[in-house]
């Protein structure tokens, strides 16, 4: 009787156990059967998609186009990016069914090969007042909106760095015409980083010479301009000697003689002629100045060598470092 008991548990133990596994199995193919489902959904509304923006693509001079040429330059390259058109996923199975049941809703035609073989060999018009076709175009506008804005954005966080020629006026210069020491040392300038150190941006130094030209302390008159022709210039001693003064080596060789008046503009290139330069290394946007010296920018090279047998070449940067530029970022 012992023995007849625990067979029958075993046997009520098995059975159970047979029906769970069962009842397993059961729910993996309909969990299976729901993701296939669910693929073949998602891969219909990626080939309906993909097929719309592809029609907008299509110019009527294009059409009748044959059906490969319209797979291959149209339909795959419309796809979102980062996905693939798997007709053997989606419900169709081949891309003439999909045609074929896209031409029954008039938005497109096709026509077949000559021998009739081919139902779906060539397309022959696409219908661009579609209501599906309308609804693509809004959302590409729209696409291409959000495009615009990111990468004005991402264009607009990003930094450049720009190179600005800056002027100094030399001592003997300021001296010889009395200039105003607070406008020479840049005191008032816009850059915090430039104030009090006598580097000048270009209207800077232009304005010294037309304060010194309208106002002359130097002089009996109040001007240097002429009255009757503001673009003529009278020359006082001082801005002779700054501006027209040989050097000794050319003093040795040429005679000393001074103009009496010239025009301003030429008064003004021959003024920035005399000028020392220097630089700023200004990071943009925000006009930070980075770097500042006197002289020229430094050079940055660029080298190629040819290695292997000119088979590999390798490019060599050198001077970035002095724009504060990192090569390894």
């Amino acid at each position: 009787e012992e023995c007849n008991v625990k067979d029958g548990v075993d046997a009520i133990n098995i059975s159970s156990e047979e029906t769970k596994s069962s009842s397993e199995a059961n729910n993996d193919n309909n969990n299976k059967v729901d993701e296939d489902e669910e693929d073949e959904v998602d891969m219909d509304d990626l080939l309906l998609l993909s097929f719309h923006r592809s029609l907008l693509t299509i110019t009527p001079s294009s059409l009748p186009m044959p059906i490969s040429t319209y797979y291959s330059k149209h339909l795959l390259p419309s796809r979102p990016p980062d996905t693939t058109l798997d007709f053997k996923q989606s419900s169709y199975k081949k891309l003439g069914v999909f045609l074929l049941e896209q031409a029954g809703t008039d938005i497109i035609k096709v026509k077949p090969s000559q021998d009739g073989k081919d139902k779906v060999a060539f397309l022959s018009s696409v219908n661009k007042n579609h209501m599906a076709l309308r609804d693509a175009k809004k959302q590409r506008r729209t696409e291409e909106g959000s495009d615009e804005k990111s990468s004005s954005s991402s264009s607009s966080k990003k930094k450049k760095m720009a190179i600005v020629t800056l002027y100094i006026i030399p001592p003997h210069i300021v001296n010889l015409l009395q200039l105003d020491k607070d406008a020479v040392k840049a005191t008032h300038a816009k850059s915090e980083a430039r104030r009090g150190t006598g580097f000048l941006t270009l209207p800077e130094c232009r304005d010294i010479l037309n304060d010194y030209i309208t106002v002359t302390p130097s002089t009996s008159s109040s001007s240097l301009i002429d009255e009757y022709d503001p673009e003529c210039v009278f020359l006082n001693g001082p801005l002779c000697d700054a501006l027209y003064k040989p050097s000794k080596k050319q003093s040795s060789s040429t005679p000393t003689s001074y103009p009496e008046s010239t025009t301003r503009k030429d008064l003004m290139e021959l003024w920035i002629d005399k000028m020392e330069t220097g630089y700023a290394i200004v990071q943009m946007p925000g006009n930070v100045i980075v770097d500042m010296k006197r002289g020229k920018p430094p050079m940055v090279k660029i080298e190629v060598e040819c290695r292997q047998n000119k088979k590999k070449f390798v490019t060599r940067v050198r001077g970035l470092e002095e724009y504060n530029i990192n090569p390894a970022n």
